[in-house]
């Protein structure tokens, strides 16, 4: 007679838990209110109070946090969007590009809502390795001064 109704079944539930979790990696989840995000939120505020303390020398890392933060969550849309379809995708380097002049906390937002660069571990070991960076260096900035001074002179010695 054919399949019986096990079969049947089986047959048509399997595309329909396909297609379920297919729809839920594609929509926005919300942003968990966990250790790690208010971590990120305090790094963030940390990063935006040290490039406050910059305002009277420039107002650049001020106005880079947000301006960046946006076109990185920006940008892992479209990187997800890409994924979902098939097609083009952002390079990584790029995406890291963004993070490090100061759009880390928006892409941040961009991962945990999107479900997005979440698992790699190669990325998100290079993500936290920028996020640790602006901290320091605005720890640096803020509370010795000195040591950034020789680190800059250091490191831009030697490109002369």
């Amino acid at each position: 007679m054919g399949m019986d109704n096990t079969d049947w079944r089986a047959g048509r539930l399997v595309p329909w838990i396909e297609a379920k979790q297919r729809r839920r990696s594609e929509t926005l989840g919300s942003l968990s209110l966990d250790r790690q995000t208010v971590a990120v939120a305090v790094a963030a505020l940390f990063c935006l109070w040290g490039a406050a303390t910059a305002l009277p020398y420039t107002a650049l890392p001020l106005l880079a946090y947000p301006t960046a933060s946006l076109a990185a969550f920006m940008l892992y849309a479209r990187d997800k969007l890409s994924a979902i379809r098939g097609g083009w995708r952002i390079p990584e380097s790029t995406l890291h590009l963004v993070e490090a002049v100061g759009g880390w906390p928006g892409a941040y937002l961009a991962q945990q809502t999107m479900r997005h660069k979440t698992v790699k571990t190669s990325y998100q070991v290079t993500y936290w390795g920028i996020v640790s960076m602006h901290v320091g260096i605005w720890f640096l900035w803020n509370f010795s001064p000195d040591t950034l001074g020789s680190m800059l002179q250091t490191i831009f010695g030697r490109l002369d």
